[in-house]
């Protein structure tokens, strides 16, 4: 996420807003590893055994709900992650490209519709 730091500069109506990011990242990235490694190892102690896989880790609780939540957490940040790190430079390369006919929000369709459909038709098809 840090790599976007040029792509959405350009953006802002301040360019000294962006510094916030010298203490964000690196106190993210630490919290969410040492989050990584807390269960792994919560996970070590409750069921004898190393996961790190957090989805083989979900597939061991007994509680429905718990397991839904903890999997819809992770859909969401797959769904945050693709939109902001692939969609939105692809969105901004595309609208670099024709700014006349091409915004942002457009960009990121094509390439919706690029990467989802057109490169793949073989996924499409086997459904």
């Amino acid at each position: 996420m840090s790599i976007l730091t040029f792509e959405t500069v350009r953006i802002l109506m301040l360019a000294a807003r962006q510094y916030v990011q010298l203490i964000i990242i690196p106190v993210a990235f630490t919290f969410c590893s040492f989050v990584g490694i807390a269960v792994t190892s919560a996970g070590l102690s409750l069921y004898g055994q190393v996961l790190w896989d957090p989805l083989r880790l979900i597939d061991k609780w007994d509680n429905r709900a718990a397991a839904f939540f903890a999997s819809f957490a992770f859909a969401l940040m797959t769904l945050g992650t693709n939109i902001s790190a692939n969609s939105l430079s692809a969105g901004n390369d595309m609208a670099a490209l024709c700014p006349k006919y091409i915004n942002i929000r457009r960009g990121q369709v094509i390439c919706a519709v690029l990467g989802g459909w057109a490169l793949c038709p073989w996924e499409i098809l086997a459904r």
